[in-house]
């Protein structure tokens, strides 16, 4: 497993990763991705907004079905959402994109 954190996000993108904790496969994004596919097709576990507007997340493919929005960081929610496991979020998130 590679060893990341959460501050590995760069500032003003969104980031994914494939495992609880901010661990293995990480991207960071900046624009909406209509599918996400290959390692994270399914199977995003951790998840970090950096940016300074909302970003949502997906259960269905090009923007579809129930929707997570995710605040930018705070003191308060700045781990966002380290472990999807039990959330109803966990290996099931297929799109993403930023608000504005």
């Amino acid at each position: 497993m590679v060893n990341t954190k959460w501050e590995d996000c760069p500032i003003d993108k969104y980031c994914v990763w494939t495992d609880a904790n901010y661990v293995t496969n990480f991207v960071s994004l900046a624009v909406g991705v209509g599918s996400h596919d290959g390692p994270h097709r399914n199977s995003v576990s951790s998840l970090f907004n950096f940016r300074n507007a909302s970003v949502y997340f997906y259960k269905g493919a090009n923007y579809s079905g129930e929707v997570k929005i995710v605040p930018p960081p705070t003191t308060a929610n700045h781990k966002n959402w380290a472990n999807l496991w039990g959330t109803g979020w966990n290996d099931i998130i297929r799109s993403s994109k930023p608000s504005k």
